[in-house]
Parts: C-alpha cells; sequence; structure tokens
C-alpha cells in the first residue's frame, strides 16, 4: 500500500458524463507542512491546485471538503480550501472537540462548515462522545459523518445514532465487512436504518475500502449499490475520498474510477442525479 502525492493532476476522463451540480462530499487537503503543521507523522501532499484540476477533469461542479484527522482540531487548512473555491462551490466538514463552544460553531458556519468528522483515528471525536456534539450542532443544520474501527459498530450504535437530533452520514458504504457482502448482519442493519430513520444518510465513497475485486469496475460492490439505491435514492451521497488514503491495490488510485461505477450499477438517470447531485445540494445547503 502507498499512498502517492499529488500536487499536479494526471488521469483520464470519465466514461460518463456527471450531471450538473455534481458533489463530491468528501475529499481532503494536504499543505505545505511549514503552513499547516500535522499532529501525526504524515509528510503526504495533496494540494488544492491538484483537486482543482482533477474535479474539472471529472465535471464534478461541487465539494465538500473533510478535514484530515491528522491537522486534530485546527481546522484552518479546510477554511482556507473553501476560502480559495468560493461557497458557491465549497462546503467543509471540521474535526472539532467535544467541548466546542457555541461561538465557535457559528464562526465556522460563516466559513462553510456544514458538519462533523467522528471516526476512531486520531484526533477526531468518536462514537461514545457523538451525543453532546449532536445537540450542539442540530440548531445549525450540520451533519455528523462517522465510520469506526469496530467492524460491528452499526449494529452496536445504530438505534443511538438514529435517534440523535441531526443528519446521520455512514461514510464510506458503512465499512460494513466486503466478504459478507449484501447479507452481511451489519449492511443488513444499515438498510434498515436507512429505510425507517429519516436522518439516516449513507455515502457511497471510498469503493477500494470496501471491494476486493478492486478498480475499475469494483465489481463486489454492484450488489450493496443497487441495494442502497433501491432502499432510500433520496438519501444517498456520492463521493471519491481524494487522494484516496489507504489505496490497497496497484498503481497509482485513478478518481475517474471512482464515478464510473455509479453508472455502471444505478442506471436510472433520475436515481444517479440524486444521489450525485441534488442530494448534496440540500443536505449541505448549496440549493
Amino acid at each position: 500500500m502507498t499512498d502517492f502525492d499529488f500536487t499536479e493532476d494526471h488521469g483520464r476522463a470519465p466514461t460518463f458524463k456527471a450531471p450538473s451540480k455534481t458533489c463530491d462530499t468528501h475529499s481532503h487537503i494536504y499543505g505545505a507542512l511549514e503552513q499547516y503543521p500535522r499532529t501525526v507523522d504524515n509528510k503526504r501532499m495533496a494540494t488544492i491546485d491538484a483537486y482543482k484540476a482533477m474535479l474539472k477533469r471529472l465535471g464534478i461542479e461541487r465539494c465538500v471538503i473533510v478535514h484530515s484527522s491528522m491537522y486534530g482540531a485546527d481546522n484552518s487548512i479546510t477554511l482556507d480550501a473553501i476560502e480559495l473555491l468560493g461557497q458557491k462551490f465549497a462546503r467543509g466538514t471540521a474535526v472539532v472537540s467535544p467541548e466546542i463552544e457555541h461561538a465557535e460553531i457559528r464562526r465556522l458556519h460563516v466559513k462553510g462548515i456544514r458538519g462533523v468528522r467522528v471516526s476512531s483515528s486520531n484526533n477526531d471525536i468518536t462514537l461514545d462522545q457523538v451525543e453532546g456534539i449532536a445537540k450542539k450542532i442540530a440548531p445549525f443544520g450540520w451533519v455528523l459523518q462517522l465510520q469506526d474501527k469496530n467492524p460491528n459498530f452499526i449494529l452496536d450504535y445504530g438505534k443511538m445514532l438514529s435517534g440523535l437530533p441531526c443528519p446521520i452520514i455512514f461514510d464510506h458504504f458503512g465499512r460494513t465487512d466486503p466478504r459478507e457482502g449484501d447479507a452481511g448482519a451489519n449492511f443488513c442493519e444499515l438498510l434498515r436504518l436507512l429505510q425507517d430513520c429519516e436522518n439516516i444518510w449513507v455515502r457511497l465513497s471510498a469503493l477500494y475500502l470496501n471491494s476486493f475485486s478492486g478498480p475499475p469496475f469494483y465489481e463486489d460492490l454492484k450488489a450493496r449499490a443497487k441495494k442502497l439505491a433501491i432502499t432510500r435514492p433520496d438519501r444517498l451521497l456520492f463521493a471519491l475520498n481524494w487522494p484516496h488514503p489507504k489505496f490497497p491495490f496497484a498503481g497509482v488510485p485513478e478518481s475517474a474510477d471512482c464515478i464510473d461505477p455509479i453508472f455502471n450499477w444505478i442506471k436510472d438517470s433520475e436515481t444517479r442525479q440524486l444521489i450525485l447531485s441534488t442530494n448534496a445540494g440540500v443536505l449541505y445547503g448549496f440549493d
């Protein structure tokens, strides 16, 4: 596994044309070490210029920059990226402290932040801390996006999460075990939550973290994607997870391989429009 630097954009055009206002709802920027200090020993680069060029190549008009946990709760690099791109085209998801106060949430909101990242990595808030944060961010219409290293976190925390007063996004297909496919207990629980709970969303992203067959087609994800799309197309989001951290397959990851499968899996154009564009426009306040 090699994490490549992305300081320039190189790659192919996608096979299919993205619909108007397509939004990449989860990608990261890794900036200059001297300007944006990191809390971990990671020198990888993924610049805003390379990201902009990649979005143009893929025909993606909007984005949500997700703050990398290696920067801790200093969201400067993400705020700077939003300012550079402009809030007409960009929003952000922050890493925050459980003790964050109302005034700081308001400051971040004005600068384009619309959510909080929850995971079990580095400096992120954990699932055991989300109830307090959810109450704080709900008045601002923010989302909680989450993933966890616990392979059964959907079964363990799903009921609690479904009762929170804000939208909940299960990142990266919910990170359910690829070996279990679309019949596994956690994936089935994810489908149930998606069907029954209005605050539950799922992001079709990080295909490479959820597949053994790999790019460019990710065939072993097709059944899961189809079941999600049939269950609640109005609660699904699309993302690239650029610059594709922890990519396990050979070669440099190709971002076009993240959007082409959506067209191969989901044939209905109205459903694709919801997943690629409309849902994100509403959830992140673009429209």
